[in-house]
């Protein structure tokens, strides 16, 4: 049996190339469909969701469990979320908030739709700053452009160089078939438990660079001793039209094991889709806690081009908003709240309703 190649890329000049290479062709790809219906389901908690984009148009209904108060039971509830092509909306029962186009990123990446967010047409986790996520194109872009910013300052150069060749840095791309693993670690930590900073990305070329795999491993320089946190996202897809791979299902998992943390004993919640669980490091009387989170995510549904939508689906009328709502427009500055009444209840007229309103207490 013939064994596969495993090619290793670790100098600087051949890393970047090859970088540029791996970012061009993921752009020659159809990445999303324009015209796109998804229906999936998160679990724990049997969440199911609904997204779909037309000619520009967005519109995510997705389930969650909130929690009212202490001890209560969580009501599962859907919170719509809706560009209409002027403005974003968000609607949580009786609260809709508003806000600028421009604004429409950040909102889709908020707690009400982060779980979806992470997963459809995948981002990645970038390098700076650490909780940023961008697409494959803008991580290769971002590393490429630290890496041009080093060597520009032969001093810093000459540092990463020493770093790399001494092993207390590796910044390497791996090929092994079609896969593609982008790997970017710091020194090793005080107590050798490994890496204190790492980002793994492994990319698969038979659905155009799109990963498969993300690792990123956090502790501070004494070591996992003190803290560590591990985040990773797997996922596997499914081809929607010639050339075009959609996601079919995903994991994302988060452990975060920290000695401090308050004595807990293990407890799950499907709700809340987070367990924490109690250890006891063997022969002291140190207890070693770890948080971890998981959560799944399934495609069941996939429709691309042509299909049937309700004529207002993409319409503000469709989110019926009722006279008591609360509203908070964000496109004002500051940010304006009030009652919805029955002098707003045409949801054709709610913009001009809120302009007039912020118009009325700036004097």
């Amino acid at each position: 049996m013939k064994l596969k190649e495993v090619v290793a890329i670790q100098d600087l000049d051949s890393f970047m190339k090859e970088l540029e290479q791996i970012r061009d062709e993921y752009r020659k790809q159809s990445r999303v469909p324009p015209n796109a219906f998804v229906q999936g389901v998160i679990n724990p908690g049997n969440r199911k969701f609904t997204l779909v984009t037309r000619n520009g148009k967005m519109r995510l209904d997705i389930e969650k469990f909130i929690f009212s108060g202490f001890n209560k039971k969580p009501e599962r509830r859907t919170i719509i979320n809706l560009h209409d092509g002027q403005n974003f909306y968000v609607l949580n029962k009786n609260t809709i908030v508003i806000s600028n186009p421009d604004l429409n990123y950040l909102d889709w990446r908020s707690d009400s739709t982060n779980e979806v967010h992470q997963f459809y047409m995948p981002d990645l986790y970038g390098i700076e700053p650490v909780d940023d996520i961008r697409p494959v194109d803008e991580y290769c872009d971002s590393l490429l452009q630290i890496l041009r910013d080093i060597r520009a300052d032969p001093v810093n150069q000459e540092k990463l160089i020493k770093a790399i060749a001494s092993g207390q840095a590796i910044l390497q791309i791996t090929k092994d078939g079609p896969l593609h693993t982008i790997e970017v670690c710091g020194p090793m930590a005080e107590d050798g438990s490994g890496r204190i900073d790492v980002r793994r990305i492994v990319l698969d070329e038979r659905y155009g660079h799109l990963p498969v795999h993300s690792l990123r491993v956090e502790m501070p320089a004494p070591g996992a001793s003190a803290w560590k946190k591990t985040y990773q996202i797997k996922t596997q897809y499914q081809e929607v039209a010639p050339g075009i791979y959609f996601l079919s299902q995903g994991r994302s998992e988060y452990d975060y094991h920290n000695p401090e943390i308050d004595n807990v004993e293990k407890e799950s919640d499907s709700y809340s889709y987070t367990t924490i669980v109690k250890k006891t490091e063997t022969g002291t009387e140190i207890n070693k806690r770890t948080i971890h989170s998981r959560t799944d995510i399934k495609i069941t549904k996939v429709k691309t081009g042509d299909f049937e939508i309700a004529e207002d689906y993409f319409d503000p009328k469709s989110l019926k908003i009722k006279p008591g709502f609360h509203v908070s427009d964000r496109r004002a500055r500051p940010p304006l709240s009030y009652t919805y009444s029955e002098s707003h209840l045409d949801p054709k007229a709610l913009n001009d309703t809120l302009w007039n309103e912020r118009s009325i207490r700036a004097r």
